[in-house]
């Protein structure tokens, strides 16, 4: 079963630094002074992911900007965010072509921030990064994709939609048999 790209009314933001090893932003908790934001966790499972913005931001300037699609992870007691799939860079308010495919977020000073935010993307092609996916809704105003795997059906499971095979399939039809 592939991840569910998933949106929410609500905001998740949290402060990260990178971890070198693995390029993973490891998540520090939800940013100091603010109101009606979550941290990922509570509203991201490990079986969805999401569109994130990840900036260098708090010097008054934002200096770098990565918008992409990833999913959280916890591994030793911390948290992850994994992106899978950078979708566009930015310095500043000028869009670029970055040397590698994921931005390093080097700070430069003490007074920068590193902040990543859960947003919903504002036209539709950027909610089906992937061939066989399609649009549900999981709750109202907040759309959510599915991918269909190849060779399967896409079935409600106990109130979810999700894509399963035909084996898993079979294993389901045989209760009620």
């Amino acid at each position: 079963m592939s991840r569910r790209l998933k949106t929410s009314r609500k905001t998740a933001q949290e402060n990260f630094q990178v971890d070198n090893s693995t390029g993973h932003l490891q998540l520090l908790g939800t940013v100091p002074d603010t109101i009606n934001v979550f941290p990922f966790e509570t509203i991201f499972d490990k079986d969805t992911k999401f569109h994130y913005l990840a900036q260098n931001a708090c010097t008054g300037e934002v200096k770098d900007t990565e918008i992409g699609i990833g999913h959280v992870e916890v591994r030793n007691g911390s948290s992850y965010i994994v992106r899978d799939e950078a979708l566009l860079f930015f310095y500043g308010d000028i869009q670029r072509t970055p040397a590698c495919k994921l931005l390093a977020f080097n700070k430069d000073s003490d007074e920068d921030c590193l902040i990543v935010t859960s947003f919903i993307p504002k036209d539709v092609s950027s909610l089906l990064p992937d061939k066989n996916s399609i649009i549900v809704s999981d709750e109202s105003f907040a759309p959510a994709t599915i991918t269909l795997d190849d060779n399967s059906l896409l079935v409600s499971l106990n109130g979810v939609l999700c894509s399963i095979t035909f084996k898993e399939f079979a294993k389901h039809l045989k209760k009620y048999l």
